[in-house]
């Protein structure tokens, strides 16, 4: 798991008993810049995916082929996404799907 250095959460004890440890099961390291790790990433030869729920040009989570080589699932904010640039490093956007509801408090 790869987390920019600012502007992110920090993995506290709280992350870890929300996450029920699975977190302690992960590879971090933190990135001064998602963007600048993304275009090393598509040059070591992953595939950068990025989740975006309002872009028109997203496709779904299922319509890529995931095979045959690394790849990055870029999840960017609760509230605002991915920011313009990370988006942009991405190779595809797609959707993910939400089961269920989910409300927005004012």
């Amino acid at each position: 798991m790869v987390i920019p250095e600012r502007r992110a959460a920090e993995v506290t004890p709280a992350v870890c008993k929300a996450s029920a440890g699975a977190v302690e099961h992960l590879a971090l390291a933190r990135v001064r810049n998602v963007a600048d790790f993304l275009a090393d990433a598509t040059r070591a030869g992953c595939w950068c995916y990025g989740a975006s729920a309002d872009d028109e040009r997203a496709v779904g989570y299922d319509a890529p082929d995931y095979a045959g080589s690394g790849v990055v699932l870029v999840l960017g904010s609760e509230g605002s996404g991915l920011r313009p640039r990370v988006a942009k490093a991405c190779d595809q956007l797609i959707v993910l799907p939400q089961r269920g509801r989910s409300s927005r408090s004012a």
